[in-house]
């Protein structure tokens, strides 16, 4: 087991965490109290199912490395701003 291997696991088990975390509330009922909460699992599930499945097109060469790289950029950067201002509205809401 290196490090390159527990990157790689983590990084396909937080879009289940995020998503295990939306579905239990959404179960829960509780949406109305924590919608913040929601807002940024949901835009934090989004990104990384997009960054998911760019890696899955690059491995299997069906887009090209370059293309792959300005969608994540811009994918990225304005989920952070997204992130940013919902973790500040999850800690105020507390």
């Amino acid at each position: 087991m290196n490090a390159a291997w527990i990157v790689s696991l983590f990084s396909y088990l937080e879009p289940l965490l995020c998503a295990a975390a939306l579905v239990f509330l959404l179960r829960s009922e509780a949406v109305r109290n924590f919608r913040y909460l929601v807002a940024f699992l949901s835009v934090r599930l989004g990104a990384d199912l997009v960054w998911l499945s760019l890696v899955r097109l690059n491995t299997l060469a069906l887009i090209d490395k370059h293309l792959a790289y300005r969608i994540y950029f811009y994918v990225y950067w304005s989920s952070y701003a997204l992130e940013a201002a919902l973790s500040l509205l999850v800690v105020y809401s507390i």
